[in-house]
């Protein structure tokens, strides 16, 4: 799990880097790629609830928690500074980039 999402944390940061407004697009949907993020990290979390009632390693708790929260900032920054982006609604349960946040 933590693979996972680390390898999901640096695939965010090269796309980030290479072209920020790339966290600014809307899907054919009208989803933001936070919106995306926001249910992938829905899937991870309940595999990590399972994960977590096995196992008593609070360090490894702590760096997918951290992980987790690195992959929402690196694409709700750049959305955070357009005030219609923060209000833009995703297509599954019409979240908000704040709600996200």
């Amino acid at each position: 799990l933590l693979g996972d999402i680390m390898k999901s944390r640096s695939l965010l940061e090269v796309i980030a880097r290479a072209d920020i407004d790339a966290c600014l697009a809307h899907d054919n949907f009208r989803d933001l790629p936070l919106h995306l993020l926001a249910r992938r990290l829905i899937t991870w979390e309940e595999q990590w609830k399972t994960w977590e009632e096995l196992s008593s390693d609070e360090t490894l708790t702590t760096q997918i928690y951290e992980t987790m929260a690195e992959c929402i900032e690196l694409v709700l920054k750049p959305v955070a500074t357009h005030s219609d982006l923060c209000r833009s609604r995703g297509s599954v349960g019409k979240i908000l980039p704040l709600h996200i946040a």
